[in-house]
């Protein structure tokens, strides 16, 4: 298995061909692993009628046997910092099936999860990690692209505005995607790992789709992130010039595009649990039910039950299945351990040494967190687990590469 990291490929080639003489060509099933895992993770099959697990649990176990028979250095890759730390979380998330309020959701989600950030490291140590942003940012493209026009005919047909919702989760879920795709489709324009006509479609894509169903938490995000882009590129008088820009789009943004909330269908007199204030009381909730188990949480996605029995309560005003923010989402799935095991995973990425070239890949990690600002964004299986691992990979493979020049 090659532990190098991917360098820039060149313009115009398909989404299997090598990056770099030194990496092997990645075959078509394994780019169509990653694509499928990245699709079938983020999809609502019980909007289309189709029980969610047994696919999802399915495409996400495929590549396990492979893996343990045909990727022997994944085990020697996975114990390194800071791969070694972000594993503890994984395997404590596992661990919650013990004491889960719901079992049998919790061993299938936990599972998902650690099988997707398995298929994560081993394609982009394999393969690059240039690749796997590159298959990724493709099928987000086919994935947002395809949502987006699903919801605008649903809108023209019932002649009447809806919040866009893709393939049936909130405009917020759609947003972290969009956000972490855009900032995908920059990072590679910038670097010129890809500048061909299918990023570009995609950047367009992402910014519809982030315009029309990110919250404005999502919006600053992205600007922060572009910020950050900007000042590692081009310097901090061209930054400072970019960030004046950037400011007043978001002021005539903010100022014509309404509140994610106004479009949301409720019954009248209904709290607006979307706006800032509906977020404080999920979060006051989410607070409560960390005080049942505040050590060791109530098990992964066991929010599909605990907040389910708030709002039977009368806590919430609406029907709810998390947190709504990343780290409350993980205290009270988790509890205080497994935050303190997400948080030394996040401090052993940033102290461990930098990829050669991978500079900006921190900026995806700074997005996932603001985006759980008010979005579990983490809190089930996803596709941004992917992205995760690549992230993680690359500064784990860094101290090969530093040793062996």
């Amino acid at each position: 298995m090659n532990l190098g990291v991917a360098a820039p490929a060149r313009r115009g080639r398909p989404l299997h061909a090598p990056v770099e003489p030194s990496v092997p060509r990645a075959p078509a099933w394994a780019v169509l692993l990653v694509a499928l895992q990245a699709i079938v993770t983020e999809i609502d099959f019980g909007l289309i009628g189709i029980p969610r697990f047994p696919v999802a649990f399915v495409t996400c176990m495929l590549p396990i046997p492979f893996l343990l028979l045909r990727a022997p250095g994944l085990f020697e890759l996975l114990s390194r910092r800071p791969l070694r730390a972000m594993c503890a979380w994984l395997v404590w998330g596992m661990a919650t099936t013990l004491w889960s309020v719901v079992p049998v959701t919790t061993a299938r989600a936990s599972l998902c999860i650690a099988c997707v950030f398995a298929t994560g490291v081993w394609f982009s140590s394999t393969y690059g990690v240039a690749r796997l942003f590159r298959v990724y940012t493709m099928s987000m493209m086919v994935f947002l692209m395809v949502g987006f026009v699903r919801d605008l005919v649903e809108v023209l047909d019932e002649d009447t505005v809806h919040r866009f919702r893709g393939f049936g989760f909130q405009a917020t879920d759609v947003g972290r995607l969009s956000l972490v795709t855009l900032l995908l489709c920059v990072i590679q324009i910038s670097e010129r790992t890809a500048r061909d006509r299918w990023t570009w479609c995609a950047l367009g894509t992402a910014t519809v789709t982030l315009a029309a169903t990110g919250t404005r938490t999502t919006l600053i995000a992205a600007v922060i992130c572009l910020f950050v882009i900007s000042w590692r590129r081009l310097g901090i008088i061209r930054t400072l010039m970019f960030g004046v820009a950037m400011i007043g789009a978001v002021v005539i943004a903010t100022s014509v595009i309404p509140d994610p909330s106004d479009f949301v269908s409720r019954e009248e007199n209904a709290q607006d649990i979307n706006s800032l204030n509906g977020r404080r009381t999920i979060w006051s909730v989410a607070i409560d039910i960390t005080g049942d188990r505040p050590i060791a949480g109530h098990g992964v996605e066991s929010g599909e039950l605990t907040f389910p029995l708030a709002s039977a309560r009368g806590e919430l005003p609406i029907l709810i299945n998390h947190a709504h923010n990343l780290f409350l989402e993980i205290t009270t799935t988790q509890g205080l351990v497994g935050l303190a095991l997400f948080l030394g995973a996040i401090g052993s990425y940033l102290a461990a040494r930098r990829a050669p070239g991978g500079d900006l890949s921190g900026v995806l990690l700074l997005a996932i967190i603001l985006g759980g600002v008010t979005e579990a964004a983490l809190g089930r299986p996803t596709a941004l687990y992917l992205v995760l691992a690549a992230i993680f990979a690359e500064r784990a493979m860094a101290p090969a590469r530093t040793r062996s020049s």
